[in-house]
């Protein structure tokens, strides 16, 4: 039995692989906890870019990161409804590096297993794995199972 399992999320192609994935194993996982990290980074990248037209980065950045929780709130809503008829599901959405988070994340919920896509945002084809994947894979004390954007699940 895993028991409690952690599902990182990008709302990109690559989660409906993950929760193909997740319902295959749905025998021996008791609860999911699905985890979306609104990446601190790109939110640094895309509010020095726009300062340039005239807004301070520090209230674009705010506004920046509202609408981006926002809309992680919707889609984890919806995500979290169809797993729900599989699984007892829980949910975080957190800011911050992607990876670490979701490595911390995964010690804090003490899961047994961490699932993460292998191309999420990133579509260079020359890549083996997602830079973010690669990292929970390098951090992670816990295993980790990198799902395939291509799966044939």
């Amino acid at each position: 039995m895993l028991g409690k399992v952690l599902f990182a999320t990008d709302f990109s192609e690559c989660t409906e692989n993950g929760v193909a994935f997740l319902k295959r194993i749905k025998e021996v996982v008791e609860e999911v906890i699905v985890v979306y990290v609104v990446d601190e980074k790109e939110i640094t990248r895309i509010a020095t870019n726009i300062a340039w037209l005239g807004e301070t980065t520090k209230e674009y950045e705010e506004e920046l990161r509202k609408k981006l929780r926002e809309r992680a709130e919707d889609e984890m809503k919806k995500l979290k409804e169809d797993l729900e008829k599989d699984f007892k599901v829980g949910t975080v959405v957190t800011e911050g590096h992607p990876a670490e988070e979701i490595v911390r994340i995964a010690e804090s919920e003490d899961v047994s297993l961490i699932v993460v896509g292998s191309h999420g945002k990133s579509n260079l084809k020359s890549a083996l794995i997602g830079s973010v994947s690669e990292d929970v894979v390098r951090k992670a004390t816990k295993p980790v199972t990198v799902v395939r954007r291509e799966a044939s699940i």
